[in-house]
């Protein structure tokens, strides 16, 4: 049983590790995310762009080594998008 846990314990560590660096990932993505915005807003080009939208998502999913989580993925990349457009809408 001991060695049970520690093996729990090992696998939270590593999914905390995994968590840091999403944070610095997606923050870096929001980051870009504004970038975009401003671009957008000095260009006047709408924010939405349903084309773009499907692109990534579906280069995102071509990227899983494991097509079993391609529901799932799908699900996080649109709020990640989501997101984002929130972002620009409400920074710039």
């Amino acid at each position: 049983m001991e060695n049970l846990k520690l093996n729990l314990s090992e696998i939270r560590d590593s999914i905390s590790e995994v968590d840091e660096e999403i944070v610095q990932l997606l923050e870096k993505r929001f980051n870009l995310t504004l970038k975009v915005g401003q671009y957008k807003k000095n260009n006047n080009i709408p924010i939405f762009d349903d084309e773009r939208e499907k692109i990534v998502i579906e280069k995102c999913m071509d990227m899983l080594e494991d097509s079993k989580f391609g529901n799932y993925l799908q699900k996080i990349y649109e709020e990640i998008m989501n997101n984002c457009k929130e972002i620009q809408k409400n920074e710039i």
